[in-house]
């Protein structure tokens, strides 16, 4: 047993998704070689977790007991799960908040909801912390809308990556854009401060966050004025090109801080000869409007001819949940809460409030907004807060009761599908776990309650039915290739794009992951002494009196943490940076929401004061 070489692949909440073999037991990780997108490379996110389960990690439950949390016996944590879940159940299970998160992409996670359906129907969470805002709109503009391929980008003549950081966050994008400039491919660059994608684009623009909507109607506008037009079928060109007048040069040079000669620059290289690959980012999308400001940049490549062409189109997320075969964990809960801000509507919930908290996979306390009343909440006796993880996060640090669970690298067979290439992929337990997963948890609280296990026994009938598409396509053991639509269907749906609001001098809070951080994970230092760093750039320094290393508050609307300041030379005008994960960054960000209950954090105006 000590030999076997194990394969899986990376289950972390990232669009690469790493085919990687290990032997059983061990830490040293391997890349496949015949994996078709990651091709024997791996990143040090997936080496870091492994080598941390081989070091000190809580394998045993923890209860809060005079304010402190102390190790406890796994009878005597299941029987207080077990009791409160039973308690709560009989007078309404409505009562219990079911919450998971995306700490990883394994498919069988949905699954987990059947412990909800079996007790009648918990409180479930809904929207979305990351996408939804985007791929929401980009689902209005083709009924059914063609999967690119990453691999496309080497027939890209002009590859556009709109605010996406793809050196720290989607890393094996990066060589197959190295072969694309190889090939002659131009490589263009927007975002709001300096990072290490700077390296791989032939030309960088640097603008205002929250400004992107203009600028992207002002470059439909002049491919419309230029003599551009559509190609195919679309709907509502004549009402698209109207409301976008408004998008002057002047008033988009205002707006985004580019100068004219910028904005002739990003024009002259989206309007070359060749197909143009744009290439979004998740965080400009996380605000109002966000759906919208995807469906002007999809118009603006289908404007282009750009739209349905290889080494074109408009690129964002795949569609992660097409493989998920109808009739499993659906109508699982009987109520439904808004994820990003789960405090503020904890605190306001009655017919009937909520008794029992169960977090599972996910630390709202540093991923949520309007955080203030889930920490004052979690300081009371009511309601009773549990966290199952395989870390002592910032979350489960401040629960009643914290259970220890297997992470990915341990758990069951299952599988994860990328939201980014083509690929499906089996995921094998790498090594024994001291902790029960979270399915054979769930079925051992059945059991305790009286009712049959329903979680881990539906595993196996749920993968086989996802193997079972007869439109996979096999290339190598554990690795299938999933059939996205390969055209775009219908007419494509331009949209109305109203005015943006004034610039003014506010500055907006822009909280990026950090390079080798998942989802916040491993980043989580409280802002005491020099914890937190806030970044300007220089103009702004100046503008409001303060200077390099100085120690600052930085206050918004709903809150106010302390940090150093660091003066960053590229950062753009109107933008603080940190950022995110980082234990009390989001103190600074309020409980508004989008109407689909998709989160705002890229929407946040702070204020910087000296200490």
């Amino acid at each position: 047993m000590s030999t076997l070489k194990i394969l899986s692949a990376c289950a972390f909440d990232c669009p690469d998704a790493c085919g990687f073999e290990v032997r059983w037991g061990s830490s040293q990780v391997r890349g496949r070689d015949d994996h078709p997108y990651t091709r024997g490379f791996v990143c040090r996110k997936l080496t870091k977790l492994l080598d941390a389960l081989e070091g000190p990690r809580p394998t045993q439950p923890m209860l809060r007991e005079g304010g402190v949390l102390n190790p406890i016996s796994w009878d005597r944590a299941l029987s207080i799960l077990a009791g409160r879940i039973e308690s709560t159940v009989k007078r309404d299970p409505r009562r219990i908040l079911w919450g998971t998160g995306s700490g990883n992409l394994l498919m069988t996670n949905c699954l987990l909801d059947l412990f909800s359906q079996r007790l009648g129907g918990f409180t479930g969470l809904a929207g979305s912390l990351c996408g939804g805002e985007g791929g929401h709109g980009l689902s209005l503009s083709y009924p059914v809308r063609r999967h690119v391929p990453p691999e496309e980008v080497l027939e890209s003549r002009r590859i556009l990556l709109w605010g996406r950081n793809v050196a720290e966050t989607n890393v094996h994008f990066v060589p197959l854009i190295a072969r694309a400039r190889a090939m002659g491919a131009k490589v263009g660059y927007l975002d709001v401060r300096p990072t290490r994608t700077h390296g791989l684009a032939d030309a960088a623009w640097t603008l205002r966050p929250g400004s992107d909507l203009a600028l992207g109607a002002f470059l439909c506008g002049e491919v419309l004025r230029g003599g551009g037009g559509p190609v195919g079928e679309f709907r509502g060109l004549e009402e698209f090109e109207g409301s976008i007048r408004w998008a002057t040069r002047q008033e988009v040079g205002r707006l985004t801080g580019l100068s004219s000669q910028e904005l002739d620059e990003i024009l002259q290289f989206v309007t070359s000869d060749g197909p143009l690959s744009l290439w979004a980012g998740w965080a400009m999308q996380r605000r109002q409007g966000g759906d919208l400001l995807m469906r002007v940049l999809d118009s603006l490549v289908f404007l282009l001819g750009s739209q349905d062409v290889p080494g074109g189109g408009m690129v964002f997320s795949a569609d992660d949940g097409a493989p998920f075969p109808p009739g499993f964990a659906q109508n699982c809960f009987s109520r439904l809460a808004p994820r990003p801000v789960v405090g503020p509507w904890l605190k306001g919930a009655q017919d009937p409030p909520v008794e029992l908290v169960i977090f599972s996979r996910c630390n709202p306390v540093t991923q949520t907004q309007g955080v203030e009343d889930l920490l004052e909440l979690m300081d009371r006796e009511d309601p009773f807060f549990v966290c199952l993880d395989w870390r002592l996060s910032a979350t489960a640090s401040r629960s009643h009761l914290f259970i220890p669970v297997a992470p990915f690298p341990e758990q069951p067979d299952g599988l994860v599908f990328s939201y980014w290439h083509d690929l499906l992929q089996v995921t094998r337990p790498v090594r024994r776990s001291p902790c029960p997963s979270e399915a054979d948890l769930l079925d051992s609280i059945l059991r305790m309650l009286g009712f049959d296990p329903c979680v881990r026994g539906s595993f196996e009938p749920f993968v086989r039915q996802v193997l079972s598409n007869p439109g996979l396509v096999p290339v190598a053991e554990g690795i299938w290739r999933f059939p996205h639509p390969d055209r775009n269907r219908g007419a494509f749906s331009f949209p109305l794009v109203p005015p943006v609001g004034p610039a003014g001098d506010s500055l907006t809070l822009v909280t990026p992951h950090r390079f080798d951080a998942v989802n916040g994970g491993g980043c989580e230092s409280w802002a005491e002494g020099d914890g937190l760093v806030f970044r300007l750039s220089p103009r702004e320094a100046s503008r409001l009196g303060l200077r390099d290393r100085q120690r600052v508050a930085v206050r918004s609307p709903w809150g106010e943490v302390r940090g150093v300041l660091r003066v960053e030379e590229g950062v753009a005008p109107g933008t603080c940076w940190t950022h995110s994960g980082q234990r009390g960054v989001n103190l600074l960000v309020g409980p508004q929401l989008t109407d689909r209950w998709n989160c705002c954090l890229s929407q946040v105006e702070v204020e910087l004061r000296p200490l």
